[in-house]
């Protein structure tokens, strides 16, 4: 059993890493995600009685002993979740030895996070985008519907995630140049084109928005004028889907993977879609280009017959 003093320290501390974690303006999810796993290690460590010392406590020892426990009581477990568990307690590490409360060598993780299975992203067709962007407009054009047709368009034209379509300011637009100043994950800011269409409707919706005479300045506000919160545009997305009588469930995110893999398919330039989602790691834009395998094949049939020709 851990000891109360040894375990109020230990949550202490993470209290304090999560609290930093704010400060630096990281999602409310991931926060409570990290919350979820430090807890849940503090505890596994109450089974052991190994630990007399907080250091004891922290090791990566400890961390392995807990992953055991939590193989023991669900052998389904996914590497999914051991990783973003182990993830959650190197990250807290490196704020403990930031903060000179553990010394250096603590930070030399010899333990391997688990390899994941790569999943490609899910898209949908540009038609059915088409189509679902068209019945979001009301007949009434109200300006409900035009603000939900534009954060829409945004999603799957333009590549926004959720959280930064929300997070918009009227001073991060500019209608007459066509694009919009975007603060994406770690406060990384970026500059991302709009379509025509998308300047027009948002220009509706400004039209119709003015005429509240609302304070905030987000771009996008609720029915009484208040900042729009993420699962507001989650439910106005399924009542559309609802509405077009689709059998998929459709989610923000995968209007934001379809237009990835739509400007990879157009362009076959991973690093412009690198740069238009935000993506801080290319890798991760590189799992797109795993989807144009029909690309792929048209160009290795190009060039092999030129390098034959020139064999000839």
């Amino acid at each position: 059993m851990l000891s109360k003093n040894i375990k109020k320290r230990l949550l202490q501390s993470i209290e304090k890493y999560l609290l930093q974690l704010s400060c630096e303006n990281y999602s409310q999810k991931t926060i409570e995600s990290y919350r979820y796993d430090l807890n849940l290690f503090v505890s596994l460590l109450e089974q052991s009685n190994k630990i007399s010392t907080f250091k004891q406590a922290v090791n990566e020892q400890s961390l392995i002993d807990t992953i055991s426990l939590r193989y023991e009581k669900n052998p389904q477990i996914t590497p999914f979740t051991i990783r973003r568990y182990a993830c959650a307690y190197r990250s807290w590490i490196n704020f403990l030895i930031d903060n000179k409360t553990l010394p250096p060598e603590f930070g030399r993780f010899r333990f391997n996070l688990p390899k994941l299975p790569q999943i490609l992203p899910k898209s949908l067709p540009m038609a059915l985008i088409h189509s679902l962007l068209k019945q979001t407009i009301d007949k009434q054009n109200t300006m409900i519907s035009f603000r939900n047709g534009c954060i829409f368009e945004l999603m799957a034209l333009s590549g926004l995630r959720i959280g930064e379509v929300v997070n918009l300011r009227l001073t991060d637009l500019s209608l007459s140049q066509r694009q919009i100043k975007v603060v994406g994950k770690g406060q990384k800011q970026r500059i991302v084109p709009i379509s025509t269409q998308t300047a027009e409707r948002i220009g509706q919706y400004l039209s119709l928005r003015n005429k509240k005479q609302w304070q905030y300045d987000y771009l996008f506000l609720s029915n009484c004028g208040n900042p729009l919160h993420p699962s507001v545009v989650r439910r106005a997305l399924r009542k559309v889907t609802k509405n077009m009588q689709l059998s998929q469930r459709i989610t923000p995110h995968m209007l934001r993977h379809s237009c990835a893999t739509h400007f990879v398919k157009q362009t076959h330039d991973i690093r412009f879609v690198q740069i238009l989602l935000g993506h801080t790691d290319i890798s991760t834009t590189q799992a797109y280009a795993h989807l144009d395998t029909e690309h792929i094949g048209k160009m290795f049939d190009k060039y092999n017959a030129t390098i034959k020709q020139s064999d000839d």
